[in-house]
Formats: structure tokens, sequence, C-alpha cells
């Protein structure tokens, strides 16, 4: 058996943080998909216009194709490949949006007003509905760091697991049995990394 070290289990805690911070961006991002794709859908509807433009490619590009162009002609063959790329106009809008908002959201102090009333309400209504998910992620974070100032004060990493796991922090595996009385608190729930 191998003897557990602090720079183990520092190494093994910091897993776990970045797989728990992981699923919360997972969820701060499908809740703002939640929030605002049914919002973008309704209010960007280019389906109308990308099909128009996808027929005009078409028709162009088989224009071009009849002929036998040089690569001295590359204008129209960019051209053929610019529309068609404008199929996905809408999908590009939506995700710009999306990313704007969600940019607004992690970044408060950042003023990002929208110039469109349904965007900004939109935003607001993104805001309300990641409050949770946010608050989580700092707590997460400064539970990490407090976590990280148990292991580094401790003098091994047997008494480091104990005083974790008197504070109600899950180790794993890792963990040797040795149970010794807890010195300090945490700040934040510890079942935010459990």
């Amino acid at each position: 058996m191998t003897t557990l070290t602090k720079d183990a289990l520092k190494k093994h805690m910091e897993a776990r943080y970045k797989m728990k911070l992981a699923q919360l961006e997972c969820d701060f991002k499908d809740k703002i998909d939640e929030v605002c794709d049914p919002v973008l859908d309704e209010m960007i509807q280019f389906r109308v216009i990308e099909n128009k433009a996808d027929k005009f490619a078409e028709e162009v590009g088989n224009a071009v194709s009849r002929f036998n162009f040089t690569s001295t002609n590359l204008g129209l063959a960019h051209t053929v490949t610019y529309l068609n790329k404008t199929s996905n106009m809408g999908i590009s809008l939506k995700n710009e949006i999306k990313r704007t908002i969600n940019y607004s959201v992690k970044n408060p102090d950042k003023k990002f007003v929208a110039d469109n009333n349904e965007i900004y309400e939109l935003q607001m209504k993104a805001v309300a509905e990641t409050k949770s998910i946010l608050q989580s992620i700092a707590d997460l974070k400064i539970l990490k760091s407090e976590i990280e100032r148990i292991i580094v004060s401790q003098s091994s990493a047997k008494k480091a697991v104990a005083v974790l796991t008197e504070l109600g922090v899950d180790v794993g595996e890792i963990a040797p049995e040795a149970m010794l009385p807890a010195i300090v608190k945490l700040s934040v729930d510890v079942n935010l990394i459990n």
C-alpha cells in the first residue's frame, strides 16, 4: 500500500473540483439555452430568407457549373461558396446573441445594455434564471481554496483527510481510515464538491 501524500490529495480534490465545475458550467449553458432559445426562435425567423438564399445559391451554382471556368474566374466561384453559407445566418445570429447574453450574465460588472427591448428582457430573465448556478460556481471556488488551505496547513495527508472528513467533505476512495478532530470550519456548503 502506498502512502498518501498531500500533493496526491490536493490533485484528487482538484480533479473533483474540475469535474463539478464542468457540470455547473454545463448546467449554466443549458439554462441559457432553455431561457433564450424559444424567444430567439420566435424573434429570428430567418428560415424563409435562408430558403430563398439556398434556392438562389443553387441556381447560380447550376449556371456556373454549365461553363468551364478557369482559375481566372475564381470570384464567381467564391460568390457561389459564400451564397451557400447564408443558410446558417439565423443560427449564427441566435448563437451570437446567446454568447453576448452569456457573457453579460457571467460578467455583470461589464455594462452591456441591449439596444433591443426584447433582448434586454431576455438578458434580465437569464440573469434571474442563472443566479443560483452562478452562486454555486462562486461557492465552489471558495470551497476549493478553503480545502487547499486545509490540505496545506496540515502536517500530513492523513491529518488533512481526517479534518476534511470531519468537516463533511467526501474525499472518496483515496482517504485513509484515521479520524482526528476538526479544527476549522468551511464557509460554504460542502455538498457542492460531494
